[in-house]
């Protein structure tokens, strides 16, 4: 678990001695001292990587670098320099994405691209970058891992002349893969030591995210394929976010109640605006309820705070 502290103000306020200040302090200022070292021969390395890429005439060549540098920096960051994990876990994230990418365009070339070898080659990116999640200690790849599986759920996305779109072609299915591995990831977090707590966490919470964004693209839209209705959706939705809500409220969960207390923020937008559309008195009406929401989760923060 992370927290933050206001050592000054505990200081202040008694509630530590001078000693524990100086301590703390002390540990604070040992990992800041490195972060800028840290960046600046990260920036210095990404150019030599473009530089190098530049020369590339193939994917294998890519794929081959990508999995090369993944080892170097594990080597580096395990046993020369242990005060620079903060540039090797940046780079080990960094080429594996890479190599993840070339993995798939390699595996698009090399096969006959059915739906069993798309689903093979989505299931073994999504396995690769949970396992460098792990040995990175990376949160980021943890919730890269849940967003490589939407593939296998037909959820994708698009860009278009500053334009920006989401897609869910399944929404009940998807809400129920992503429910369920967010309620496992959860679960499991409860079990494990801090270190896999936080990428668990990650993972589920991500699932989550995904979860209420199929709920929210599908409460315009039916689902053609078991025929339920947008209306439907919309209230499932609404039923799920309050449920969430009290949950985490019960639980003491910060980050997923501010989650669920803001897609009820956004489920209120968009149907009241699909309902009464758009005029001076619909804006207002909306900007008070919003107003309230947004006070309301400022209270409950500062409250925890």
């Amino acid at each position: 678990m992370k927290i933050v502290l206001d050592l000054t103000k505990l200081l202040e306020e008694w509630k530590i001695t001078k000693e524990e200040y100086d301590k703390f302090s002390g540990l604070a200022k040992k990992e800041t001292v490195w972060i800028l070292p840290n960046i600046l021969v990260w920036f210095g390395t990404i150019l030599i990587f473009c530089w190098i890429a530049s020369f590339a005439k193939s994917i294998e060549f890519i794929f081959a670098l990508s999995v090369i540098f993944i080892g170097v920096w594990f080597f580096i960051r395990e046993k020369l320099f242990k005060d620079w994990w903060i540039l090797s876990s940046i780079f080990i994230i960094l080429w594996t994405i890479s190599s993840s990418w070339a993995y798939f365009e390699l595996f698009d070339f090399y096969s006959d691209w059915s739906e069993l070898n798309y689903k093979i080659a989505i299931w073994s990116v999504a396995l690769f970058i949970a396992a460098m999640s792990y040995f990175a200690r990376s949160a980021l790849l943890a919730g890269f891992s849940a967003l490589t599986i939407w593939a296998l759920l037909w959820v994708w996305t698009s860009y278009y002349s500053a334009t920006y779109y989401f897609f869910v072609e399944q929404p009940s299915l998807t809400i129920a893969v992503y429910w369920a591995l967010s309620i496992l990831t959860y679960s499991l977090s409860n079990i494990f030591s801090s270190q896999i707590e936080r990428l668990l966490l990650a993972f589920s919470r991500v699932s989550f995210f995904l979860v209420n964004m199929a709920f929210w693209i599908w409460s315009f839209w039916w689902d053609k394929e078991y025929f339920i209705s947008n209306n439907l959706f919309s209230i499932w939705w609404l039923a799920f976010l309050i449920i969430m809500i009290i949950f985490w409220v019960v639980k003491n969960k910060r980050f997923t109640i501010n989650m669920s207390v803001t897609f009820l923020s956004i489920h209120f937008y968009t149907q009241f605006f699909e309902r009464f559309w758009v005029d001076p008195i619909s804006f207002i009406i909306a900007w008070f309820f919003a107003l309230i929401i947004a006070i309301a989760l400022w209270k409950y923060n500062k409250k925890l705070n």
